[in-house]
């Protein structure tokens, strides 16, 4: 069991950012992505259903505690480096779908009376208008009864769960991710576990991998909070799929502090803010990151915008009213339309952008009075500067920094190349491996994420298309 634990580690070394503080709560440790015992921010979940609209759901806690009472004035929201501006905030919140996750191995039995009535205790805590899933796992994963509001039926689910078997660990989060991928507005899973995914002998029990998770939570922007519960869990494992994906980490070795854990989380969901923009990118298909800051917080989450293609094919075609030679013919009496616009029409001017508007059509173009001006400005996203990164990180030529910040004890760093991903990739690869460093890889989409560790040192790499020969690289490491 300890080498599995280990092995576990190892694989997660790098895609968690140790950077918070444990603070003590009775027995109880939590981890988010900040210092729990002052003000953070957790950027939770990214919806971008009614995209380029964007609604970006987030928690404030001071010493560990929602904080109410916010506006606009008090959040500052940033888009691959891009300001997005206005902002409208609001803690009116949407309904939340929620999967109860409960191991319910047979190393569970002595806690199953403590954990049946803090699953149900959270459910007291849930709005009218929430609905809820209940899973168990063991030796297998099994959905007990559909999404619903009927408070009744998931305490009844509760009490279904049962303690015996092995643990699938991968395989219950995966399917209560999948259970809320298609579900609108906020979303969440809510973990309980006692160990690692093992199926008896110390190998992986599930069909699903790790990285299989992972990757699908972040893909579906769905927020984990994991409980564990214990003295055999693997903390880097459930602090990973926390603050990888938006949710908080909880550690107890008791079982009469479950309720007291399920009432925290509870709280906080209940106590999140809604952040609305609209997102001044275009629908280009690239994966790109929203950073939230609050006073001298910071909390960070990626989401994949959709193409021109995918928005274009969701949005109906109107049909026309009349043909365009019948519209032609009225236009050229006297009274028409092309009498009130001029044979030139009407050209209006405003961010580089040009729109002609006459008789017979409406026409979009590039204003020719701001083309020169605005080829001489500065992008201050391409802005090359010096590349700031740790020694033993190698850094492709031709990188160009758009930022770098600490967030705790964590490095975090974007860069663009003018490369393709899989080029860009490759070198890291090759690079990383030579200096004699284990490299795990997980592909999404046109994204790769690389998870580095050795010689005391780990890093994650995101590594993801902005354009056709650009790639942008997110580098989280431990600051030095």
């Amino acid at each position: 069991m300890k080498t599995r634990l280990l092995c576990c580690s190892l694989v997660f070394a790098a895609a968690l950012a140790h950077s918070e503080d444990q603070r003590p709560v009775s027995s109880v440790q939590i981890k988010g992505q900040g210092n729990a015992a002052g003000t953070e921010i957790v950027l939770n979940q990214i919806a971008m259903d009614q995209f380029p609209a964007l609604q970006v759901f987030v928690t404030v806690l001071k010493n560990g505690k929602p904080q109410s009472g916010l506006t606009a004035a008090d959040f500052r929201v940033r888009e691959d480096e891009v300001d997005q501006q206005p902002l409208a905030v609001e803690s009116q919140l949407p309904p939340l779908s929620v999967v109860i996750a409960i191991d319910n191995s047979g190393s569970m039995r002595p806690r199953l009376t403590e954990t049946r009535q803090a699953a149900k205790s959270f459910l007291e805590l849930l709005a009218p208008a929430d609905s809820v899933q209940v899973v168990g796992f063991a030796q297998q994963v099994k959905v007990l009864g559909p999404m619903s509001s009927n408070r009744s039926a998931a305490g009844k689910a509760i009490e279904l769960t049962t303690a015996r078997g092995n643990t699938a660990l991968y395989d219950a989060l995966f399917t209560s991710v999948d259970l809320l991928k298609d579900r609108p507005g906020r979303k969440a899973v809510v973990l309980l576990s006692d160990g690692v995914d093992d199926n008896g002998v110390g190998k992986q029990l599930s069909k699903h991998s790790l990285q299989d998770v992972l990757q699908f939570a972040k893909r579906a922007n769905v927020p984990i909070y994991a409980i564990g519960i214990g003295a055999e869990i693997d903390e880097a494992l459930l602090s990973g799929f926390a603050q990888s994906t938006g949710g908080r980490y909880f550690l107890t070795p008791n079982a009469s502090e479950l309720k007291n854990l399920y009432d925290q989380i509870g709280l906080q969901l209940a106590g999140q803010y809604l952040i609305s923009y609209t997102s001044n990118l275009p629908a280009d298909g690239t994966t790109r990151q929203v950073q939230v800051r609050y006073q001298d917080s910071m909390s960070a989450k990626s989401y994949q915008a959709p193409s021109n293609k995918e928005v274009a094919e969701a949005t109906p075609t109107p049909v026309p009213q009349s043909s365009p030679e019948k519209k032609r013919s009225q236009d050229a009496g006297h009274g028409g339309l092309g009498a009130i616009f001029g044979p030139n029409g009407i050209s209006i001017h405003g961010n580089g952008k040009q729109i002609t508007v006459n008789g017979n059509d409406i026409s979009f173009g590039q204003d020719s009075n701001s083309k020169s001006e605005a080829s001489s400005q500065t992008n201050p996203e391409t802005k090359e500067k010096s590349v700031k990164a740790p020694d033993w990180l190698p850094i492709p030529d031709g990188a160009k920094e758009l930022s770098s910040a600490t967030v705790g004890t964590r490095k975090q760093l974007i860069l663009t190349v003018d490369q393709p991903v899989s080029d860009v990739a490759d070198f890291y690869q090759q690079r990383l491996k030579e200096q004699g460093f284990h490299v795990v890889t997980a592909t999404s989409g046109n994204a790769q994420t690389l998870l580095v560790t050795g010689s005391g040192k780990n890093a994650d790499i995101e590594i993801a298309s902005q354009s056709e020969n650009r790639t942008i690289v997110r580098v989280a490491t431990d600051a030095e």
